[in-house]
C-alpha cells in the first residue's frame, strides 16, 4: 500500500474510534461495542505484524539471512533462560493452582526478560559511549 492508501486508513479507523468514544460518553452505547472495536485493532494490528515482515522479507531476500539470525539468536536465549529457570511450588501458590510446568514458564519469563532487558541497556550505553570516543 501506498503512504496515501495507509494516511485515508488511518483517519477512517480514528475516526470510528473517536465516533464510539463519543457515543459512549453521551450514553448512547455501552462499553461493549468499543471492547470489540478494541479486539478487531488488536486483531488487525497482530496481523499487520506478521504479514508485512513476510512481504518485506520476499522484498529483499538478504534481509532474511539478518531477521533469521536475530530469531535464532532470541530462541538461544529462550533455551538458555529455560533450562535455568527453576519449577518449585510454595505451598502458598499451590493453592492458587500453581503447577511446576506454570511456575518454570513464569520463571523463564521474569529471565528472558531481564537478560533481554539488561542487553538493551547495555546496547545503549555502549552507543553512547562509543559517540564520544569518535
Amino acid at each position: 500500500m501506498n503512504s496515501k492508501m495507509i494516511q485515508i486508513l488511518s483517519y477512517i479507523l480514528m475516526g470510528v474510534s473517536v465516533l464510539l468514544a463519543a457515543l459512549f460518553y453521551t450514553g448512547v452505547i455501552s462499553e461493549e461495542p468499543i471492547i470489540i472495536w478494541c479486539y478487531a485493532l488488536a486483531i488487525a494490528a497482530a496481523a499487520a505484524a506478521l504479514i508485512f515482515p513476510v512481504f518485506a522479507l520476499i522484498g529483499d531476500p538478504k534481509g532474511a539471512k539478518v531477521a533469521l539470525v536475530g530469531i535464532l539468536a532470541l530462541g538461544v536465549v529462550a533455551g538458555i533462560s529455560y533450562a535455568v529457570a527453576g519449577n518449585e511450588v510454595t505451598a502458598a501458590y499451590a493453592t492458587y493452582g500453581t503447577t511446576e510446568l506454570s511456575s518454570k514458564l513464569v520463571s523463564t519469563g521474569l529471565i528472558l526478560f531481564y537478560l533481554l532487558a539488561s542487553g538493551a541497556v547495555i546496547a545503549a550505553v555502549y552507543a553512547e559511549v562509543s559517540k564520544i570516543f569518535k
